[in-house]
């Protein structure tokens, strides 16, 4: 005759019901985070390779950020180089057509505004820092900032407060990137070109407007010259800038794929499959809620039912 033991049936039940209580757990624990574990023990396998995966990862997002500041920073250099760049060429079509003319009635006032605007670009800032003031991010580049100023420095040197530390960083671990423009590096020869125009209608000579003497018509046909000069030496700046921009826009993609890469590497270790974790977590749930009505039917188990 076969012997019923209720207490062993119940501890037995109990046991496999906290088996499926705990299965549920580590179910709902992965589907909630969407990982295999909830900490690194259970990667003991692959762990060497998941912690130098992420640590690759981290280096090359420090290193995309970097760059996305640095492609702020080269696209508002373009946008203000550029701006110099039409100023003077402004100034140099007005002296043309003066020359061609042999009259002007606007070559004083295209002087004023156009320096005053180039000034207005040198002194630009980028947050809370001026953009051309080199490591003098704190205060602006450039002093005088109306025509007359220009004519009364005894050299337009003293114009300028920056210093010659241009910002660089790092782009990636072989790749050191200057990237920060300076502004007597710039604009030297465009605020000397317009100097000479300024001081000479400011001078005996002057000045520069109406109908233009031989003189002056002389005067201005040597100035082409300067003025041709400081905008080769923008346009080489601008050129420069530009291949920066290229180069850093090639070294962005390769790093936006390397850390696509990496993420998805990292994921193949540590996430778990969103339906395959579902799917058991719903198992589990079944599960248990069978041994809790098996062990309910335990619990009224009676040796008479047997008799």
């Amino acid at each position: 005759m076969s012997r019923v033991s209720s207490f062993g049936h119940q501890k037995v039940m109990l046991s496999n019901m906290l088996k499926s209580q705990s299965k549920v757990f580590t179910s709902q624990e992965r589907v909630s985070s969407e990982k295999k574990f909830n900490d690194y023990r259970g990667y003991s396998s692959e762990l060497t390779t998941l912690l130098g995966s992420k640590h690759v990862l981290t280096r090359v997002q420090d290193f995309n950020n970097a760059s996305k500041h640095i492609k702020q920073v080269l696209d508002k250099n373009d946008l203000h180089v550029e701006n110099i760049y039409k100023k003077v060429l402004k100034v140099k079509k007005t002296v043309v057509e003066a020359i061609a003319q042999d009259k002007t009635l606007e070559l004083a006032d295209v002087l004023k505004a156009s320096y005053e605007s180039i000034v207005g670009s040198l002194n630009s800032s980028f947050g809370s820092t001026y953009s051309f003031s080199g490591s003098l991010t704190n205060q602006k580049p450039v002093i005088g900032a109306t025509l007359n100023d220009l004519v009364a420095a005894t050299n337009v040197a003293d114009l300028f407060k920056n210093n010659q530390d241009k910002a660089e960083a790092k782009v990636d671990h072989r790749v050191t990137l200057e990237y920060g423009l300076v502004a007597d590096e710039i604009a030297t020869e465009a605020f000397q070109a317009i100097k000479n125009i300024a001081d000479y209608h400011a001078g005996a000579g002057g000045p520069l407007s109406g109908n233009l003497t031989g003189v002056q018509t002389t005067f201005l046909q040597g100035e082409l010259a300067n003025l041709e000069q400081a905008l080769s030496g923008l346009r080489e700046t601008i050129a420069v800038n530009g291949i920066k921009q290229n180069n850093l826009d090639t070294r962005m993609e390769d790093q936006e794929s390397e850390e696509s890469f990496l993420k998805i590497f990292i994921s193949d270790i540590e996430d778990v499959d969103m339906a395959e974790a579902i799917m058991n977590l719903n198992n589990n749930r079944l599960a248990l809620k069978a041994s809790y009505k098996i062990a309910g039917e335990l619990k009224d188990l009676s040796l008479l039912n047997f008799l």
